[in-house]
């Protein structure tokens, strides 16, 4: 590529992709093939003020757009910027941004703002299966209902100075542009539409004794929402002029990029959380309200979700407490965990990953398993490292067992995003626990690397996708599997009714 622009020989258009994610903030830049340029992450600035501790959560504007910006700065350092041709954005679900008439910040939260579990909870008692008939999401606590009806009552005259709703992505893109507007998917992983007319849910904000006058307009994901002013320039260092595109939601960003875009398609992001999505032609609520339904990024689909919970923190707090805090530490839990063989040497791990039954999240118990006396079994750290693993992979069968059984289709083969799939060991092993085979994105930064593509794609840029990886399962080590998997469950289900404490 050359380093600079020659008028005979224009450079060839790049995308750079922005993720607000749970755990970092990532900036990368691709080509229109999809070939990663630069990428870079930082840490998300999330905070617990004191008068929200312990479950509250926060986001300093400020802060946010700072590490935005040395991200951002970092990776075009390594190409031109005036090749640029798109940002696309992306962020965490269920996060959002509380702006005034003025468009300053009355709230800016994360997906893991629960300062109002009682309100929640309280909503839910009276409008529970409401909430889940008209949006397709729930509990109350983990939605933007729950925490407006904590502003209402705890902060009154910050919930009255409240103009416009939107999710973080489109809160960036309004800082990036000036346009406030939301992104249809991203609103819905948020539980704030009727997911089946496709509109924001006005009516159920009235019935949950809410304000509806601060949703913005809708607007749909392969679309350009505006151009980077002088002003947003300077707050996240994108030259101005760049076309914006709102890509939707990180889960649906980084399926796509890993080639999830059919009715009957599969995928699994491994992230902070493990979201496990199918693709379907119509609308799946789950009568028991254990999954999801949420709006795909193209087409008339659907989407049905169901989660295996926090599998990428779980497996950080492996790393960090097995293996310390250095930069190496998650290639040495790789490799120990690969020696230890399938089956992890007959230990089990319970360490929180499992199919949640979205109706009712909560504390449970959980931790390792061991073949006993310890003094016979030769259990060492890497068995360890390998049940958390396989940990992750028997709770993501169990969420696709359950999509299967609510979507009614058998989405073979699966597809698999997200930075766990920086240990290489995880495609095949999920192959073999899952017995059926695995299509592995080529990069682990996939919402990031899916904002991009679908940024070039609004604009007619992409020329194609990099080819997923594939693997098929061992038929040695599903069968070890199989029978692995079986035991997880029954620990599972005999644990879950121990009391905590």
């Amino acid at each position: 590529m050359p380093a600079v622009t020659d008028p005979a020989h224009p450079l060839p258009p790049l995308a750079l992709g922005i993720d607000i994610g749970t755990s970092s903030v990532k900036a990368l830049v691709c080509d229109a093939r999809g070939r990663v340029v630069a990428e870079a992450s930082s840490l998300t600035p999330i905070l617990t003020p004191p008068e929200v501790a312990p479950l509250g959560r926060a986001m300093d504007p400020p802060q946010v757009l700072r590490a935005l910006r040395r991200v951002v700065r970092q990776v075009l350092s390594s190409c031109p910027p005036e090749a640029v041709a798109v940002v696309g954005l992306t962020s965490m679900r269920q996060g959002i941004a509380l702006l005034d008439r003025d468009g300053r910040e009355v709230y800016l939260g994360p997906n893991i703002d629960l300062r109002a579990v009682f309100e929640g909870a309280a909503l839910d008692e009276e409008h529970g299966e409401a909430v889940y008939r008209i949006t397709g999401h729930g509990p109350s606590f983990l939605l933007p209902w729950g925490r407006l009806v904590w502003l209402g009552t705890h902060r009154p005259e910050a919930y009255e100075r409240v103009a416009v709703l939107l999710p973080l992505a489109d809160w960036l893109a309004y800082r990036a542009t000036g346009v406030q507007a939301a992104e249809a998917a991203l609103a819905g992983e948020a539980g704030l539409l009727d997911i089946r007319e496709r509109r924001w849910a006005g009516a159920l904000a009235r019935t949950l004794g809410l304000r509806d006058d601060w949703f913005p307009p809708l607007a749909p994901a392969l679309s350009v929402r505006g151009r980077v002013t002088r002003e947003g320039s300077a707050r996240l260092g994108v030259p101005p002029g760049v076309p914006v595109v709102v890509a939707g939601p990180d889960a649906h960003c980084a399926l796509w990029a890993a080639g999830v875009r059919g009715a009957g398609q599969m995928g699994v992001v491994l992230g902070w959380s493990t979201p496990v999505h199918l693709l379907t032609p119509r609308p799946c609520p789950d009568p028991r309200r254990r999954t999801w339904v949420g709006l795909a990024l193209e087409g008339d689909l659907w989407t049905a979700e169901a989660n295996a919970g926090d599998g990428g923190h779980a497996l950080s707090w492996v790393a960090r407490h097995l293996y310390g805090s250095g930069g190496r530490s998650w290639k040495r839990m790789g490799e120990e965990a690969a020696r230890a063989g399938p089956g992890s040497g007959g230990v089990v791990g319970l360490l929180g990953p499992t199919a949640l039954d979205l109706s009712r999240p909560g504390m449970r118990t959980g931790g390792w398993l061991l073949p006993i006396p310890l003094s016979y079994s030769g259990v060492g750290r890497g068995h360890l490292a390998r049940a958390a693993l396989e940990n992750i992979a028997f709770a993501v069968r169990a969420c696709v067992e359950l999509l299967e059984e609510v979507g009614g289709e058998k989405g073979s083969p699966l597809h698999v995003a997200g930075g766990g799939l920086r240990l290489g060991l995880f495609p095949p092993l999920l192959a073999a626990a899952l017995n059926r085979p695995v299509l592995a994105a080529p990069h682990p930064s996939t919402s990031a690397l899916g904002a991009a593509l679908i940024g070039l794609k609004a604009l007619n840029l992409l020329e194609g996708l990099p080819p997923p990886l594939a693997y098929t399962p061992d038929p040695g080590e599903a069968l070890v599997y199989a029978s692995g998997y079986a035991t997880w469950r029954e620990a599972g289900e005999r644990l879950s009714h121990l009391p905590l404490g």
